[in-house]
């Protein structure tokens, strides 16, 4: 399994993001410093904190 492969795994797993959710997402919508990534709905937006 490659990186991607991984890191698509982790977000669905143990975030509990949706497919479409992960699908969206861009490298913009991730902010590293303060560990959260902004996740686009159709409704609504939402952050979630990277924890480990």
């Amino acid at each position: 399994m490659g990186r991607r492969d991984y890191a698509i795994f982790m977000m669905l797993a143990k975030l509990g993001l949706r497919a479409a959710e992960v699908a969206t997402l861009t490298l913009d919508d991730i902010d590293w410093r303060s560990g959260e990534m902004l996740i686009r709905e159709r409704i609504q937006f939402a952050a979630y904190a990277m924890k480990q």
